[in-house]
């Protein structure tokens, strides 16, 4: 009897600090449940500067002003993956939905950072130092020139306007240096569906020529097959990254249409 009373005292002592150790995890768990919906619906951001230092990284699910004001500068830096906004003003909801994070993730490898979609310190002061204004010339904006291209070296963008309001855009990539493709205000004397360079033998794909040889055309290097995306660069044209692109801007730009080339 006495040794039987023994083997049931140990047997409730364990019980016991099993059962301590399972109440002690439970409220760590209970917590980390809180902090996880916490981060996931977080209040909204409407102060810039706590993503300017590096405080908060925006991310999808996000609202507040700090939202609206990137993507106010992702449409000013023509940045977009949604053809609707062509021609219909930026897509600024101060939402963090799925459309601005594939913009920020376009602008992020645009600009040779890690595509994540969020919004660092690094990317707002990115965007910041391109985006504040649009800074299109007034010449692009004027209504009573029925059609005008208007390339951006520093924000690597063509715009296209009709009547002075904005129709398209699309990436481009200039010359390496960027010095080499002149700057001031052209206009469209020649135009080629394919040519092939006469100095560098390379293809030029729907050419629009704006000054001497330089012309604004689809770069297999630029895109496919040969892509290398900004990691290279032209002679002096502009080119363009998309195939499909560059037949719609060539299809719809006659003989003498301006081309404002601006840094």
């Amino acid at each position: 009897m006495r040794r039987l009373s023994t083997v049931a005292t140990l047997f409730v002592a364990i019980s016991a600090l099993a059962l301590s150790i399972f109440a002690a995890a439970a409220p760590a768990q209970a917590a980390t449940s809180t902090k996880n919906t916490k981060n996931a619906s977080r209040a909204a951001v409407d102060d810039p500067n706590l993503v300017r230092s590096g405080a908060i990284v925006l991310r999808e699910g996000d609202t507040g002003a700090a939202v609206t004001l990137i993507q106010q500068r992702l449409y000013n830096t023509a940045t977009t993956t949604r053809p609707q906004d062509f021609g219909h003003g930026p897509h600024v909801t101060g939402t963090y939905d799925a459309d601005t994070r594939r913009q920020v993730s376009h602008f992020q490898w645009k600009w040779g950072f890690a595509q994540t979609g969020q919004v660092n310190k690094q990317t707002f002061i990115k965007l910041a130092r391109l985006g504040t204004t649009d800074h299109v010339p007034a010449i692009c904006k004027q209504k009573s020139r029925a059609n005008a291209i208007c390339i951006s070296k520093k924000q690597r963008v063509l715009r296209f306007f009709k009547h002075g309001e904005l129709f398209l855009f699309e990436d481009v990539r200039t010359s390496v240096p960027a010095s080499l493709t002149r700057t001031g205000n052209f206009h469209i004397f020649d135009k080629q569906w394919s040519v092939i360079s006469t100095d560098y033998h390379t293809w030029m794909p729907r050419a629009m020529f704006f000054s001497g040889g330089e012309a604004i055309h689809f770069s297999p290097f630029f895109g496919a097959p040969h892509y290398d995306g900004y990691n290279g660069g032209s002679h002096g044209c502009i080119g363009q990254f998309s195939l499909k692109m560059a037949t719609k801007v060539f299809n719809m730009t006659p003989i003498g249409t301006l081309a404002k080339v601006y840094n």
